[in-house]
């Protein structure tokens, strides 16, 4: 249109009128402005050659003529305007259709409104057609593209316009919507990926890597599976087609859902195998009568091993001559009449026998046939034996009409000894099987059962009562079927009808015989079935089923291995093997795994035998004692774990006890006792099964707030888990322990028991572990009271050494300095010499020194407080600053870490340098290091040393004296200190003579490394 563009005002139309007078041309242009979004401009003209020069002076967007304008048709404006390309629409009289292929539109005309009407539509439709689409490209710019309306929406393939390099979804066509099931505007927003199924063959990435390899190549098909908006997953194809549309690059993908074809491919190919292995001989054959196809059934009638043998040969050859001239007269004749024969016809094997069958012949278009060959030969043999039972059998063979009435067209057997009338007489309807013989009460009844079974095609049988000649009462049972003609109309009954009175009778005793022994089994308590001498189930009562959780029809008919695989009882099989080969019933206890639980049966077996003394059938009854051998196994293992947990001595041996015994009573492989530490405040492994060692690297640890465990010990409460990853506050959710049970142990911890397998654990499992616990923990708390006075008999023992050792210095060493003290404040009582004060000042300071060893020394012997990562240079450092004098140094050569008490360690290293500068010199050079191998630290000095005989003895005996008579109190405190910690110490000789003192620590945590040159680090004093 004249200067119009998607989202601008309305544009200009201009229309070209070829014949017409004013007043018509203003109508038909009101009406298009009307119905348009255009300000339309009229141009007329009457003549070809007129209008011709408008258009090439004007821009026309549409031409309506009229057919008759003088010298010449108004078909020939569009010959003229070819290279133009505008749109002509003839408005044309009755009889000038032979006009229409020369324009692009037409209308017949007629005096009346319609016809004006539907010219505008043509036109408008036209004008429509000729409308400009504008879409963005991948940079959000706009351009216009034709439209092609007409084949754009309404082709039956969608179509969608791709971004080339982006693949973005800029354009759909209305197919395309009912395709992806998305409105066009959602398909602009959506990816390839989007619209996708869920698999990595149908993802973005892949959708791409198509749209890629399409630019490159300029075209590209392939098969891609979609999820429609509404769920729904298609298969469609898809054809990708580079195009350029003014002088802009895109990607056209074409696709056409291809869904019922691939369905309709996927039962062509299973037809085709269902006529490969078909029992029905199947062949094509061409115009010439030769074979093109057949299958191996239709070969193998004939003789042929292969059915390529018969390819290219006359069907011909495989018939004799009396049945060659049938077909050529008879048959072929009706093929060409009616396209298909059915029928029955003699063919002749390869090695001359021959054979009745079934032939269905169908002509094809091309003057080929369609042959299907069925072998009636077993159908044949088996029509003669009927015929010669029928005369012998204990009822009646008819053949009658689908009538209320049943006429009879055919009636063979005993008709006489059943009903009292002959046979000809039902025959010739004298009397009718519906009418007279069959009783009245129960016509309706047989009528409508038989139609019944008609609706659905399928054969019947009935029971009903008839009336025979002499008035008396018979029942009858009659089975038959419909016989239907080639449209599928059924035309008569085939059937057998035979007396049941007797059986009837009896039939209604053993029902009810029948019906109260399954009453009795059905609501047994034991469990109950039956099985044939195959092993195979005929019977399970209701007990049974609830056992297993199976229905029925799970066993009836199939044999344990059948049911159960690998799972099934062989303890059970070799009952019943030894009750059949005993020829007696069986009893016997059995325990099999039923679920996840243990189960105990009193099981009798009882096989029956016939008269012949041949085995035809096998009862097993099976009576539930679980809870009675559970309370058994329960009491005797509770009495045994009793006695063993009262007669452990120790923690351990206690867990270890409970611990095997979970395993062993409760099949929980997975058992342990976690302890409870103060310290930590965590529950900690204590004791744990070897199957649960082999499981863990290393047994969890559970803290407050983060385990099963925490909240069964916090609140001790026991939890039974029959599924532990769908319970919360899982310590560890992708653990492989299927189910489990916990148990508080009061303060000593818990009690955890797990198995691989899902348990649905029980009232004894339950009553079991908490008995089993409260064992345990009455056991544990026995061994901490025994342990504790134990300990408290050591303690106190040591108290007392300690208090007698005490009474000892303070008698020995205490009162010789103050009597030497008294000693000289006499002599300055009468001398007056300062002196003698001086060493009463002496005197007194020893006497206080004394007073501070001893109470260090008591003070020794407690147990050390919290311990620490403590660094040895640090508190060296330390103990140095309170001990030092100005000539002494301290040398630091090594980087030891060890866990200890700082405020005991401190007086340790104190108690050490007061001995180096007691006995050193008060110029003495102390060295602090580390051990070989960091196994600790030593401190030597560069003094005296001490003499190899004095060195044990001045770390053990308290009451070692010096060479000045000085009691070496300072080394007993370190020997103390040193043992509270669990370490080691001896003296040995230092690098330059002095004392060397090593320290052995159990679990240093050292970096050492060699000091160079320059590097020491020294406190000089």
């Amino acid at each position: 249109m004249t200067g119009h563009e998607t989202g601008t005002s309305p544009a200009g139309l201009t229309l070209l009128y070829v014949g017409f007078d004013f007043d018509t041309r203003d109508q038909i242009s009101a009406a298009i402005q009307k119905r348009t979004p255009y300000d339309v401009t009229a141009f007329n003209a009457q003549t070809v050659n007129s209008a011709l020069e408008l258009i090439h002076e004007r821009s026309i967007d549409c031409v309506v003529s009229g057919y008759h304008l003088g010298e010449k048709p108004g078909t020939e404006i569009a010959h003229q305007t070819a290279d133009v390309d505008v749109p002509v629409v003839l408005f044309v009289e009755d009889g000038s259709e032979a006009t229409l292929l020369e324009v692009d539109e037409y209308v017949a005309r007629h005096d009346d409104t319609d016809a004006y009407r539907e010219l505008v539509e043509r036109v408008i439709n036209i004008i429509e057609n000729q409308t400009v689409n504008t879409i963005e490209d991948s940079e959000g710019k706009p351009f216009t593209m034709p439209a092609y309306e007409e084949i754009f929406h309404a082709v039956n393939e969608g179509i969608l316009v791709h971004d080339i390099e982006t693949g973005q979804i800029l354009d759909a066509n209305p197919t395309a919507e009912s395709v992806y099931g998305y409105a066009i505007e959602e398909l602009k927003q959506l990816t390839v990926g989007d619209f996708s199924v869920d698999s990595p063959e149908y993802s973005q990435e892949e959708a791409l890597e198509r749209i890629q390899h399409a630019v490159e190549q300029g075209e590209s098909q392939f098969e891609w599976k979609i999820e429609r908006k509404d769920g729904e997953q298609r298969l469609i194809d898809v054809n990708l087609k580079r195009v350029t549309i003014q002088g802009n690059d895109f990607l056209l993908a074409i696709v056409r859902d291809i869904t019922e074809r691939d369905r309709l491919e996927r039962e062509a190919r299973r037809l085709h195998s269902a006529i490969e292995i078909s029992m029905e001989g199947i062949a094509i054959l061409d115009k010439d009568d030769e074979y093109v196809y057949a299958n191996s059934a239709h070969a193998e009638m004939y003789g042929f091993e292969d059915p390529d043998e018969l390819i290219g040969e006359s069907w011909r050859i495989l018939y004799d001559e009396a049945e060659l001239e049938r077909f050529e007269s008879e048959i072929m004749p009706e093929i060409g009449r009616e396209g298909e024969w059915r029928g029955e016809a003699v063919g002749r094997r390869v090695d001359g026998t021959r054979f009745p069958q079934e032939l269905t012949l169908t002509g094809l278009e091309s003057g080929g046939l369609v042959c299907g060959i069925r072998d009636i030969t077993e159908r044949r043999e088996r029509e003669l034996y009927l015929s010669r039972l029928f005369d012998n059998l204990p009822g009646v063979v008819y053949r009658c009409a689908n009538e209320s009435e049943w006429p009879m067209e055919f009636v063979r057997g005993s008709c006489r000894e059943l009903t009292g009338y002959d046979a000809d007489v039902v025959e010739n309807e004298v009397v009718t099987w519906g009418g007279d013989i069959i009783h009245p009460d129960d016509q309706q009844t047989v009528w409508e059962t038989i139609q019944d079974a008609f609706d659905v095609e399928e054969s019947f049988e009935v029971e009903y009562r008839i009336v025979t000649k002499d008035g008396g009462e018979r029942w009858v049972w009659e089975q038959g079927t419909g016989v239907y003609d080639e449209s599928n109309e059924l035309v008569a009954l085939e059937g057998f009808i035979t007396d049941i009175t007797e059986r009837k009778v009896l039939r209604e005793e053993v029902e009810r015989a029948k019906a109260e022994l399954q009453s009795v089994l059905d609501n047994a308590l034991a469990v109950v079935y039956k099985k044939d001498p195959k092993g195979r189930y005929q019977y399970v009562n209701k007990q049974y089923e609830e056992l297993l959780g199976l229905p029925r029809d799970a066993f009836i008919g199939k044999t344990a291995d059948d049911v159960y695989g690998e799972n099934a009882i062989e303890g059970n099989r070799t009952l019943e093997r030894q009750a059949i080969e005993a020829g007696e019933p069986i009893r016997n206890e059995e325990e099999a795994w039923i679920g996840d639980r243990r189960r105990t049966f009193l099981t009798t077996v009882i096989p029956l035998f016939d008269e012949e003394g041949e085995f035809y059938t096998l009862y097993g009854i099976a009576t539930e004692i679980t809870e009675v051998k559970e309370r058994e196994r329960v009491l005797h293992s509770l009495t045994t774990v009793g006695s063993q947990l009262m007669n452990a001595s120790t923690p351990v041996s206690i867990a270890q006890i409970a611990t095997e015994t979970a395993n062993e009573v409760l099949n929980l492989p997975i058992t342990g006792v976690w302890s409870y530490d103060s310290e930590e405040n965590a529950l900690v492994p204590f004791a744990t099964t070897d199957r649960a060692d082999d499981l863990f690297d290393e047994q969890p640890v559970f803290r407050p707030g983060n385990s099963v465990a925490w909240k069964v010990f916090e609140n001790d409460e026991p939890q039974m888990l029959g599924d532990v990853a769908a319970a919360p506050n899982v310590h560890n959710p992708d653990t492989p322990i299927r189910s489990e049970m916990l148990f508080p142990l009061g303060d000593h911890g818990v009690l955890i028991c797990g198995s691989f397998r899902d348990r649905n654990f029980d009232e004894y499992d339950r009553e079991f572990g908490t008995i089993l616990a409260a064992l345990t923990t009455s056991a544990l708390t026995r061994a901490d009271r025994e342990l504790a006075l134990k300990q408290r008999e050591r303690e106190l023992e040591r108290k007392n050494d300690r208090l007698e050792e005490f009474a000892s210095v303070v008698a020995h060493d205490i009162r010789n300095p103050l009597t030497v003290a008294k000693g000289y404040l006499e002599l300055e009582l009468e001398g007056g010499d300062s002196r003698h004060l001086q060493k009463v000042e002496e005197g007194v300071d020893r006497t206080a020194e004394i007073v501070e060893n001893l109470l260090a020394l008591a003070r020794a012997g407690k147990e050390i407080g919290e311990v620490e990562p403590i660094d040895i240079d640090h508190v060296a450092t330390q103990a140095w600053s309170t001990v030092r004098t100005d000539e002494a140094r301290l040398l630091l050569e090594g980087e030891t870490m060890v866990e200890g008490d700082p405020l005991r360690l401190t007086q340790l290293f104190e108690n050490l340098f007061r001995n180096a500068i007691e006995h050193g010199g008060i110029d003495v050079t102390v060295h602090v290091g580390d051990l070989d191998r960091d196994r600790g630290f030593y401190l030597e000095d560069d003094g005296p040393g001490i003499p190899e005989a004095e060195r044990k003895a001045l770390l053990t005996d308290r009451q070692f004296d010096d060479d000045d008579a000085e009691r070496r109190f300072g080394l007993a405190i370190v020997t103390d200190i040193v043992d509270a910690h669990g370490w080691e110490i001896s003296i040995t000789e230092g690098s330059e003579g002095g004392a060397r003192f090593e320290i052995v620590t159990a679990d240093a945590d050292s970096t050492h490394r060699p000091i160079r040159e320059g590097e020491k680090y020294i406190h000089d004093r």
